[in-house]
């Protein structure tokens, strides 16, 4: 059995977990049956254990899952054209659809694209589907189509000049990480040579995309933690705006939350226990005492939720707070340092 530590990854960094989130993930279609953890001390790293986590195994599982969705074919590849602008299809948030054909064209598109992943059985490309969400072209509000709120929060590619987050993000990212060496993913993921091909090393690089502050990022570790986001189910719903798994507050704003554990979790365990409702409780409570700076009643020092988690090897819920940067009309959503709330302490 191998272990590989993401050395260079900082817990306090939301890009963190969701690239351990992502990489574990790449390792499970790879059949590597990867067991995820974090290591001991006072800065702990993401870590995935597994007989099929070797550095080579590794690097040959993200390029080989970036060189498929690389392919022209791949639903990560597949564009429309909107007013002019090539758009990528399966984005969960668009630019308002001018003509009600345009939504019929679009969801029958996107609905036969479903159609060819499932009957691929590519289970991991459902799983981020699913959890990316669709532009909601059933929500109205005052005569006014409120699209994105069947979209996941945790997707926040700012939308000026008509970007978007395939399009725009995932379909180069996977063009780039499939045309790395081996040496160079490990390099990236390890931090060691990080290289971020996309923005060319700028220093307000919007590579992390939210999950970090803009800097240069390496695209490699990028393209697991955008992957990560299928590990985070949604639940759309008719007359609200979707539940995305990991986020509690305001749709523009809020929280996100993850957790860290004792030991070596299975994906299916992790994928149960971030979407729990205990680890939503918690982190609820947590957020409400921040703001607030005391206990409410029912809420706040849930101890039945957090000895749920405990019993289960949670060793802290992970809070993000998320901030707008830029202008009103193409906001830059972006998850800020940790806030720890550790099980057991008062």
């Amino acid at each position: 059995m191998t272990r590989f530590v993401l050395v260079g990854s900082d817990s306090r960094v939301l890009l963190s977990h969701l690239a351990l989130f992502g990489l574990g993930a790449i390792l499970e279609e790879a059949e590597a049956n990867p067991r995820l953890g974090w290591t001991g001390g006072m800065a702990p790293r993401p870590t995935v254990h597994g007989a099929g986590c070797g550095r080579a195994d590794v690097a040959a599982a993200v390029r080989a899952h970036a060189a498929r969705r690389a392919q022209p074919d791949a639903w990560v590849s597949r564009t429309m054209l909107d007013k002019g602008k090539v758009r990528g299809l399966m984005s969960p948030r668009l630019t308002t659809l001018a003509i009600p054909e345009g939504w019929r064209d679009l969801e029958e598109r996107r609905n036969e694209t479903i159609d060819e992943v499932t009957a691929l059985r590519a289970e991991l490309d459902l799983r981020m589907l699913g959890a990316l969400g669709r532009p909601a072209y059933w929500r109205m509000h005052q005569s006014q189509r409120r699209q994105d709120e069947g979209a996941s929060r945790w997707e926040m590619q700012p939308r000026n000049q008509g970007s978007e987050f395939v399009g725009t993000k995932l379909s180069p990212l996977a063009r780039t990480v499939a045309a790395r060496s081996d040496d160079d993913i490990l390099g990236g993921l390890t931090g060691a040579t990080p290289i971020d091909e996309i923005n060319r090393g700028k220093a307000d690089s919007r590579t992390p995309v939210g999950l970090a502050a803009p800097w240069p990022t390496d695209n490699a570790l990028a393209w697991c933690a955008l992957w990560g986001f299928s590990q985070l189910p949604l639940a759309l719903r008719a007359r609200q705006a979707a539940v995305t798994s990991g986020h509690v507050g305001r749709s523009s704003a809020g929280w996100f939350h993850t957790l860290t554990w004792e030991g070596d979790w299975r994906m299916a365990r992790l994928r149960s226990m971030v979407a729990s409702r205990q680890a939503r409780e918690v982190a609820e409570s947590h957020i409400l005492h921040r703001s607030e700076g005391r206990a409410v009643a029912g809420v706040l020092g849930d101890e039945t939720a957090r000895s749920w988690l405990a019993a289960r090897g949670v060793s802290a819920v992970v809070c993000f707070p998320v901030s707008r940067h830029g202008s009103d009309s193409a906001p830059e959503r972006r998850a800020g340092l940790a806030d720890l709330c550790r099980l057991g302490a008062s």
